[in-house]
């Protein structure tokens, strides 16, 4: 492998492939060059014919894809922001090519061999794995194998309970334990148990014991149901359908290229999951490598290579145990199968030491810190005895970037090496949305004889294995399988479901299909609405329909392809030339527009109109804030009006207690004068008479009484005034009207026409 030059010599430096058998180790901090020293490796091992496996947890490796032999600006453009900056790194990549000597057809050729497979667990971007549908038996081999058996039980259940939060000890604790004798009693009965078959067992297990105790005693029901209420928000959550889509993990058929002269590359992406979504995955991973190690001939030939990018969280030292450590460190320590592991990792402190002394080269890049360089020094004095520590030490600070200290298996002084210009483009993570843009395919399906058989061989029913082509001009979609059957389509394609099938295939079948942009437009209150519909035909038959099915979908619903093996329904013989598809499109448009119309909310008595898209319940808020100002305004009028003729009583009441204060006044003092001169009277007389106070006023207790009598009549008739302006006010309310909406035909524009298949199959 030529991975660049001698830096003292200036000569070229190459790398037995076959010494990586004995795996090896990439140390350096963020900008040593780590990401390029590994692509450059790959593409080395790509041209030796060597099948590669990549976990990528950041994105970089994907890089790998990005191969162009001419280098050209607007060949690059698409993967950079400006024309500018493509043209910059045009220029950067033809000179550094020229430097090295890498000319076009070194790049082209290494284009050509690359079969490049990007699967992404958890995501339909790419391709994804089933991992959570099917926990499917592995092959007779393992399964006769108590080691391997016992290897993938443990880091299948190590991995799905680090999904839910849980580090369990697959040989102590209870409920790895549990969850491992109900996969491995469903293997040896040959059944292919899903993980909702595994939550239900796990509150009601097939078994009476474990060991000698009893499953209440053992693992109780309280403790059992916790741990199934955990896992089922795993089924339950549409973030996870996709990890139960896809085909599940086979590393045979990862080996195997579609045809002679290619190379599989067999690349992980996992930069969008969380830290326990891609613990599951990698545990997950590894079992199944090393089961597939143990069944491959002894020998120390390259048949395949691991690697293991940021390898820090997935093998940390003593005591930390994560459920990835155990296999990693398992295929780190053989070195007889064929299989060779590399791994990169920023700091040896966070890698535990028995899997650095298993590695057989070394490649040391800059350190961050003289502690740094100290443990490395120390480590690889202690990995390769007779080199010298600190002499060491001083190497590390000379190095620059792109430059690595190599430490070969024969042993001997390490060397300074600068390496080489990648054939491949640089230019940082690649993103999950840019991974449809990259070059990539799924592996082949595998002839039968070539596989090793299954405990239950799946039968493969009729059907076609591609799409049938259409006629030029018009497209072809599919529809997300998490969809077809969700509560969003309300049951519309329900009672097309077929059962799930035994090969594990989706079943599709073609719809004739219309997506259109629609334009509502009422002069009358400025009514404005534009919609997206989809139309669909389905099932076929040999006639139109009157009329054509709607589904609310949403743009993610649509996929633009489909590449994971299914079967497809022929379409039918009505349907398959162009003039059928035309007369069809011109059949649905005139559905449209003679069926289809939108409402307007209308109070005609206020003159109010709906606005595009408002809800009835807007509208009436709407119509219900009018009403209160109407009904404001003549209360108002009516309030004014009564106000001056309360007003005029309140006054006229405040003279009359006035002058009834000066009357009693008035009437105490003439009563006393009267009292004395009866008196005088009665004394010259000799008679006593009785007699009424001249300043009585006899009739202010009546008029005060009419005064607030009226009062309460101002009163009375105003609430009765308001109430009978509230209750005919209020009758707006039941006036309010939906108003058709129509389209005219210049408002109906066809985004596509032509079929979208339906996976009428259920996934489970």
């Amino acid at each position: 492998m030529w991975l660049g030059r001698e830096v003292d010599s200036r000569e070229d430096f190459a790398l037995e492939a076959c010494h990586l058998v004995t795996h090896g180790v990439i140390l350096g901090m963020t900008g040593a060059g780590k990401t390029g020293l590994a692509i450059t490796m790959l593409e080395e091992l790509i041209n030796k014919g060597v099948p590669l496996m990549i976990i990528d947890p950041k994105g970089e490796l994907a890089n790998l894809g990005l191969l162009f032999p001419e280098a050209q600006a607007d060949q690059l453009e698409p993967w950079f922001d400006s024309w500018q900056s493509a043209a910059d790194w045009a220029q950067r990549i033809q000179e550094g090519r020229s430097q090295w000597d890498i000319d076009p057809a070194r790049v082209a050729s290494l284009s050509e061999k690359l079969e490049l497979h990007i699967y992404t667990p958890g995501s339909r971007v790419g391709h994804p794995l089933n991992l959570l549908g099917c926990f499917q038996p592995p092959n007779p081999v393992t399964l006769s194998d108590e080691e391997a058996r016992a290897n993938l039980l443990s880091g299948l259940v190590q991995g799905l309970l680090a999904l839910v939060g849980e580090v369990a000890d697959p040989l102590r604790s209870a409920e790895a334990l549990v969850l491992c004798q109900i996969i491995d009693q469903a293997w040896e009965q040959g059944q292919n148990l899903t993980l909702e078959g595994l939550i239900r067992q796990l509150v009601d297990p097939p078994f009476r014991k474990i060991g000698v105790f009893p499953v209440e005693t053992f693992y109780p029901a309280a403790q059992r149901l916790e741990l199934a209420t955990k896992l089922n928000a795993l089924v339950d959550s549409p973030a996870f359908s996709a990890w139960s889509e896809g085909e599940c993990l086979d590393i045979h058929r990862l080996q195997q290229a579609s045809q002679p002269g290619r190379v599989p590359v067999s690349l992980f992406y996992l930069s969008h999951l969380s830290e326990a979504e891609r613990m599951f995955f990698v545990t997950w991973l590894l079992h199944h490598i090393y089961n597939w190690s143990r069944q491959q001939p002894a020998g120390h030939q390259l048949r395949s290579l691991l690697y293991l990018d940021e390898a820090a969280g997935y093998m940390p030292p003593h005591p930390a145990n994560p459920a990835s450590k155990q296999p990693l460190l398992t295929l780190l320590k053989q070195s007889d199968r064929g299989l060779g592991v590399v791994m990169a990792t920023q700091n040896i402190a966070e890698v535990d030491y028995k899997g650095l002394a298993s590695a057989g080269t070394w490649w040391v890049g800059r350190m961050q810190s003289a502690i740094d360089r100290q443990r490395v020094a120390k480590g690889l004095a202690l990995a390769a005895s007779g080199i010298d520590g600190p002499q060491l030490q001083k190497e590390f600070e000379q190095l620059q970037p792109r430059h690595f200290l190599v430490k070969r298996p024969e042993g001997g002084v390490p060397i300074r090496v600068e390496t080489r210009f990648t054939a491949s483009l640089m230019r940082g993570p690649v993103k999950r949305s840019e991974l449809s843009r990259l070059h990539s395919s799924i592996p082949p399906r595998l002839p039968a004889e070539s596989l090793e058989p299954l405990v239950n061989p799946m039968h493969v029913s009729e059907g076609l294995s591609a799409p049938p082509p259409l006629p030029t001009g018009f497209a072809q979609a599919f529809l997300d399988p998490s969809a077809v059957f969700s509560s969003e389509l309300g049951g519309a394609l329900e009672s097309h479901a077929q059962p799930h099938r035994d090969d594990g295939r989706l079943y599709w079948r073609p719809a004739l299909w219309g997506e259109v942009q629609l334009h509502f437009d009422e002069k009358m209150g400025g009514f404005s609405l534009d919609e997206s519909h989809h139309y669909l035909f389905f099932p076929l038959s040999e006639e139109l329909p009157e009329q054509w099915l709607r589904l609310p979908l949403e743009p993610a619903d649509v996929l633009s392809g489909w590449n994971l093996p299914s079967c497809y329904e022929n379409l039918p013989t009505s349907f398959d030339e162009d003039a059928e598809f035309s007369a069809a499109r011109q059949a649905m448009l005139e559905d449209v527009f003679e069926r289809v119309s939108s409402s307007q909310w209308v109070q005609p008595d206020l003159k109010l109109y709906g606005g595009g898209g408002e809800s009835e319940l807007a509208f009436r808020r709407r119509v219900q804030l009018a009403i209160e100002e109407r009904i404001d305004q003549q209360v108002a009028g009516l309030q004014t009006q009564a106000d001056q003729e309360i007003t005029a009583i309140q006054d006229s009441l405040a003279r009359y207690a006035e002058e009834s204060v000066r009357n009693d006044t008035q009437r105490q003092q003439s009563e006393s004068l009267w009292t004395a001169g009866a008196s005088v009277l009665g004394f010259f007389t000799g008679k006593k008479r009785a007699l009424s106070a001249p300043v009585a006023v006899s009739n202010t207790d009546g008029e005060l009484e009419d005064l607030q009598l009226r009062l309460q009549q101002v009163q009375s008739q105003l609430a009765q005034a308001v109430e009978r302006i509230q209750a005919r006010e209020s009758q707006a309310l039941e006036h309010i009207q939906a108003r058709p909406v129509r389209l005219e035909r210049e408002s109906i524009r066809l985004s596509r026409f032509g079929v979208l298949w339906i996976p009428v199959s259920r996934r489970i």
